[in-house]
């Protein structure tokens, strides 16, 4: 009696998967062995030399804390004999150069301010003005006395209208104020 090959039904769960199955079995095995002959290529040191190896490296790191500890003494010497002639020596201090960032120019008849704000209230104003002058700019308040009184917080005093924008843009960025730019004349 003959017996039939028994056939893969198409609904198995197998059905066209054969040459899949091959492909990934092959990989796998290839990758075991690459894998495995490349893991007994590689030299495994023997015990002695990575005893010689330890011993020597704690050597090294002795001899290296060693150094740092004359070094760190050295350098508490210089800074203890340093000490001692700053002690004897008699200093006089200096007085600190202070710069602002927007001078006031005096003695023209033009220049250029920033003005950063108009209050009805001079409290108001006056806030301004510290916040400004704690951040190390020229900060003065200026009055008008039409009708209603304003006062108007205005930043340095230039004598260009380039170096004016320059600064308006600045303090724009910087401080989160809307700024224009004034004409006056005459002296503050």
């Amino acid at each position: 009696m003959k017996t039939r090959p028994k056939r893969i039904r198409p609904n198995s769960l197998l059905y066209g998967k054969l040459p899949l199955i091959i492909y990934t079995v092959l990989i796998c095995s290839l990758s075991f062995i690459l894998g495995y002959y490349v893991g007994k290529s590689t030299k495994v040191p023997s015990s002695q030399s990575t005893l010689q190896k330890e011993a020597l490296s704690s050597k090294q790191e002795k001899t290296e804390v060693a150094q740092a500890n004359i070094k760190q003494k050295k350098s508490l010497n210089i800074q203890t004999a340093k000490k001692e002639q700053v002690k004897k020596e008699d200093i006089k201090p200096k007085p600190a150069v202070q710069t602002k960032p927007f001078p006031i120019q005096s003695k023209t008849t033009n220049y250029y301010t920033i003005q950063v704000g108009a209050f009805s209230s001079k409290s108001d104003a006056e806030k301004v003005k510290r916040r400004l002058q704690k951040k190390g700019y020229t900060v003065f308040i200026n009055t008008s006395k039409r009708g209603k009184i304003l006062y108007r917080v205005r930043v340095g005093r230039f004598l260009k209208r380039s170096d004016a924008e320059a600064a308006a843009l600045k303090i724009s960025i910087n401080e989160k104020l809307k700024t224009f730019i004034v004409t006056e004349k005459g002296t503050k």
